[in-house]
């Protein structure tokens, strides 16, 4: 039994003091600087009893006296993980011009975090398996830029960006990953849209939405480009170099659009999303140990018509 036994009762508790200090200056009626810093925390947890002993008998030992005997780090997983303690400083501004039309705000920051949690997947003989594992220290700095100006009483345009930039800097279960991008994390996002409300008669206003959102390239496992892991396919006699590049996603793009008339209690819209039928994933599932990935498609092209009256 790769638990041990019977199911073992687990119990566990994890605390963390959260601090947090912010200040913000009010340099004039248009313009104000802020500041903050503080620590985040969530909870550690349980993954399914016997999590260890699946990874250990089924994914470590077969390829430890496998493939030519090839040279390979054991995958830490445990039963327990472990809390996820980030400590996070970060500096912007916010500014008003034009009589108020026009709102303009930006930061940057740097967080580094112990203990970062994500979800490992394994497959084997043993069926499927997926944990949460922890990257030990993982840094990130980043920024982003906001802006909405009211063009005039009818049409609103806005837009925001954001780059991120984060490392893994130790990672006691995968070491070969250090220097590796942060999971989950898209190098660059933005959007782009504008708001028309256009009263009409009656109290009845036209509305319109129309926005475009951009997602850039990201990872979803800490095993990325370049690094070496053996797989259940792996030919007796050398070790391949499998190319994990196809478990980034590619950046992609949709266009959103909403259109309907509103009264004082009532709305009848209708929307489309992903307008121009773009194809993406939605997330990658790598399987390093197994030789391959699974994946999720994002939406396609879809339109629909919704009713709403407030009583």
């Amino acid at each position: 039994d790769l638990a041990g036994g019977a199911i073992p009762d687990r119990e566990d508790s994890w605390d963390q003091l959260q601090p947090k200090i912010s200040l913000r200056w009010d340099t004039t009626d248009e313009l104000t600087l802020f500041t903050s810093w503080g620590i985040g925390f969530k909870s550690g947890g349980f993954n399914n009893a016997g999590s260890a002993a699946t990874v250990n008998g089924f994914i470590n030992v077969p390829i430890l006296g496998g493939p030519a005997g090839a040279a390979f780090t054991p995958v830490i997983i445990s039963d327990t993980f472990e809390k996820e303690v980030s400590h996070s400083v970060e500096v912007g501004f916010k500014s008003v011009f034009a009589d108020g039309r026009v709102n303009f705000e930006g930061a940057v920051y740097h967080t580094e975090v112990d203990d970062m949690q994500f979800f490992e997947f394994f497959v084997g003989g043993f069926g499927l398996l997926r944990v949460v594992n922890t990257i030990d220290e993982v840094s990130i700095t980043g920024g982003e830029l906001a802006l909405s100006a009211d063009v005039n009483d009818y049409l609103t345009l806005f837009g925001s960006m954001s780059v991120v930039n984060g490392r893994i800097d130790e990672n006691r279960s995968r070491p070969s990953t250090v220097g590796n991008e942060v999971p989950y994390a898209p190098e660059r996002s933005a959007n782009l849209g504008l708001d028309f409300n256009i009263p009409i008669k009656n109290n009845i206003d036209f509305k319109a939405r129309f926005d475009w959102n951009f997602v850039g390239d990201t990872w979803f496992h800490t095993i990325q480009e370049g690094d070496i892991v053996p797989n259940l396919f792996t030919t007796t006699g050398f070790l391949p170099a499998s190319n994990f590049a196809f478990t980034k996603r590619k950046s992609f793009s949709t266009v959103n659009l909403r259109m309907g008339l509103e009264g004082s209690n009532w709305a009848v819209t209708a929307f489309g999303k992903n307008i121009l039928d773009k194809l993406y994933l939605e997330e990658v599932i790598p399987a390093p140990e197994f030789g391959g990935s699974f994946i999720h498609p994002g939406a396609r092209r879809f339109f629909g018509v919704e009713a709403v009256y407030r009583f």
